[in-house]
């Protein structure tokens, strides 16, 4: 890693792992996930782009690698066999005791090639492997792949970490841009400019989107009902949750569950 930044710690909050094989030819997702995804297409590729970044091409055996509280636009993309396989890693770290490895270091979108074979290895051993200290060894090599490949962030911005802090602390309560801008000091008018520019959404797609990615982790890892789960994350119409569910994870949040929750495995 290039620049200044001294890190004397890593702490693991949580991570889990998941993964699909399905026929996925051009199902497009676009979401925010509140956690560093590092995500592998096995077989087939994924287009990739962040926020309003270029798009970019995995490949087969690809990784891309997408900060948490960004918009991910993604495309998938069969393999020779008419299917996609890719699996995946969500980690939550805490540099120094204070700030998230990725307000701190920017990544790559597309990591270098050479460590596809060893991040394939490792995703494998946090899928499969019932010893412990394996599996934190994985993740912790996945971070110092990471981190070599990263830069420091030379303008780490208060604001967007303030918006992110309320909406995720706050997001199953009936949140408004006029309560993000009484936590910040601004107007309400600044807060939309401020959440598109950082989140390139709207307020409201901005706080479904943290609701979703809480959804989805709710939907694999308890045996809430499709409902519970939508009041649990602050929706109170399911209807309009599972449409917005299915449009950013490309299935009904019941089809998602039966189809991925024998494929996720949570770990603190």
């Amino acid at each position: 890693m290039n620049g200044n930044f001294k890190i004397s710690s890593i702490q693991i909050k949580q991570f889990y792992t998941g993964e699909l094989s399905n026929d996925c030819e051009n199902v497009r997702h676009e979401k925010i996930c509140n956690s560093l995804s590092v995500v592998q297409s096995v077989v087939g590729s994924y287009d990739i782009s962040i926020g309003s970044s270029k798009t970019f091409s995995t490949g087969e055996m690809g990784v891309f690698v997408a900060p948490s509280n960004e918009l991910q636009t993604i495309v998938h993309h069969n393999g020779a066999e008419g299917k996609m396989h890719a699996h995946w890693v969500f980690i939550d770290a805490i540099v120094n005791d204070t700030f998230r490895l990725d307000e701190v270091i920017s990544f790559p979108i597309i990591l270098n090639k050479r460590y596809d074979g060893e991040v394939y290895a490792l995703i494998q051993t946090l899928k499969t492997s019932e010893n412990y200290f394996e599996r934190i060894r994985a993740v912790y090599r996945i971070l110092e792949i990471l981190v070599s490949e990263g830069e420091e962030k030379q303008d780490r911005d208060v604001l967007k970490m303030r918006i992110e802090e309320y909406v995720c602390a706050n997001y199953f309560k009936d949140v408004s841009a006029n309560d993000i801008a009484r936590y910040i000091n601004y107007s309400p008018a600044q807060v939309y400019k401020l959440v598109k520019k950082y989140f390139s959404l709207s307020v409201a797609n901005y706080i479904n989107s943290v609701r979703l990615q809480k959804a989805e982790q709710m939907l694999l890892s308890s045996d809430y009902n499709i409902t519970e789960v939508a009041l649990a994350v602050g929706f109170e119409d399911c209807a309009y949750f599972s449409r917005l569910f299915k449009k950013s994870y490309g299935q009904s949040p019941k089809n998602y569950r039966i189809n991925r929750q024998d494929n996720y495995r949570f770990c603190r």
